[in-house]
C-alpha cells in the first residue's frame, strides 16, 4: 500500500509539473524557478539561504536559478541595510507579473484538484503531508551526517 501512495504522489507531482510548464511556456521558466518567485513575493527580507532552507536544496543550486532570475529580469538583489554582508531578493515587475499569473493558475488547479473532496479531508491530506515531508527530513538528516 505505501508503494501505491509514494506512485500516486509521484504521478500526481508529475501531472501538476506538467501542467505548470504549459503555463510557464511563454516565460520560458520552470516550475521550480516560479516557486522561487512566489517565496519571494510571501516573505519579507528573503535571501538564497531562507529559499535553500525552504526548499531542500543547496545553497549553489539556489544561487545559480537565483542569478539566472536576476539576470532576466524576475527579481533584483539589494544589499541588507542592517546586514551588509547579506543581499536581499525582490521581485521586479516582471517577476511580479508571473507571480500574479501562477497564483489564479494555482487557485483554478486546486478548485479542479480538490472537486468532490470535503474541506476535512483537505485538511487530513495537508496534515498528512506535512508529516510525510517531516518524516523524509529526518531520513536526509540521517543520510548527510
Amino acid at each position: 500500500m505505501q508503494n501505491d501512495i509514494s506512485r500516486d504522489i509521484f504521478k500526481l507531482c508529475n501531472l501538476l509539473e506538467d501542467y505548470y510548464e504549459k503555463f510557464l511556456k511563454k516565460y520560458k521558466l520552470k516550475v521550480f524557478d516560479v516557486f522561487i518567485l512566489l517565496l519571494i513575493e510571501e516573505n519579507e527580507k528573503i535571501n538564497q539561504e531562507f529559499i535553500a532552507h525552504e526548499t531542500y536544496r543547496s545553497k549553489t543550486l539556489i544561487a545559480q536559478n537565483v542569478n539566472k532570475l536576476v539576470n532576466r529580469g524576475f527579481i533584483e538583489k539589494r544589499v541588507d541595510l542592517e546586514d551588509k554582508r547579506n543581499n536581499l531578493l525582490f521581485l521586479t515587475e516582471k517577476g511580479s507579473e508571473v507571480c500574479q499569473k501562477a497564483n489564479k493558475v494555482t487557485n483554478d488547479t486546486n478548485h479542479s484538484l480538490f472537486d468532490g473532496i470535503s474541506s476535512f479531508d483537505i485538511q487530513i491530506v495537508k496534515i498528512s503531508f506535512r508529516i510525510m515531508i517531516g518524516n523524509l527530513n529526518k531520513i536526509n538528516k540521517k543520510l548527510n551526517s
